[in-house]
């Protein structure tokens, strides 16, 4: 019965001391599973390498994108300042002028004579321009009213005269002619030579009944357009 009890005892420490094995061995297991906590100490130098190029190279894309952009606008206010799209091109505006007075002396040569009005029209831009001429340094070549339009030539001793005068033509009220007038002083290859100019007056809306035969203290619509210097 001795032999019995210690052979017991040693195979209960033998137990007991593979369980304590097996604890330890699985509990390092766990340690070595849990992920390990990231500090300054245990980074690796290799990842670090690995990620600062990516970011670097990440900003300098994006730096590069921002500075074409501002070249891009920088470029676009450039043009713009140098290039005014709301100037008018002078060529393109001396020809529209041009076509619209030539219109009107083909509108002219064009209308037939109404002889119950032209008459009395004739006569009437003919007084009234011949007292303007005594006073606005200019002389009356002809006068001829047809049936909507008329046209007054007139000529001055330098196109510098008729710039001082003519342009104020067109603002005139002439009695019984509720028309718009209109008037071109083209600047000449000579301007010390004598100048001549058309005065045009539309009356088709008076005409048309669609305006009144207005007094001389009313307003009459205009067009005066100088093509040299200031009026």
């Amino acid at each position: 019965m001795a032999i019995s009890r210690l052979w017991i005892i040693p195979s209960a420490l033998v137990g007991a001391g593979a369980a304590l094995a097996t604890t330890v061995a699985m509990e390092s297991m766990k340690d070595r599973a849990r992920p390990e906590p990231s500090t300054r100490a245990n980074r690796s130098p290799t990842s670090v390498r690995t990620i600062a190029p990516t970011v670097a190279e990440a900003s300098s894309g994006r730096l590069a994108a921002l500075e074409g952009e501002v070249a891009r606008l920088r470029a676009d206010r450039t043009e713009h300042a140098s290039t005014p799209s709301d100037e008018p091109d002078p060529q393109a505006e001396r020809a529209r002028v041009e076509a619209q007075f030539s219109e009107f002396e083909r509108r002219l040569l064009a209308d037939p004579v109404d002889p119950s009005w032209s008459g009395v029209a004739t006569e009437s831009l003919r007084s009234d321009l011949s007292a303007a001429a005594r006073e606005g340094e200019f002389s009356l070549v002809a006068v001829e009213c047809r049936t909507e339009l008329c046209r007054a030539t007139l000529q001055w001793d330098s196109y510098e005269a008729a710039r001082r005068t003519g342009m104020h033509l067109a603002e005139r009220a002439i009695p019984g002619l509720n028309c718009t007038k209109s008037i071109w002083l083209k600047e000449p290859d000579h301007p010390d030579a004598p100048y001549s100019s058309n005065l045009f007056l539309d009356c088709s809306e008076q005409r048309a009944g669609t305006t009144d035969t207005i007094p001389v203290t009313d307003t009459i619509p205009a067009t005066a357009i100088s093509s040299g210097g200031k009026s």
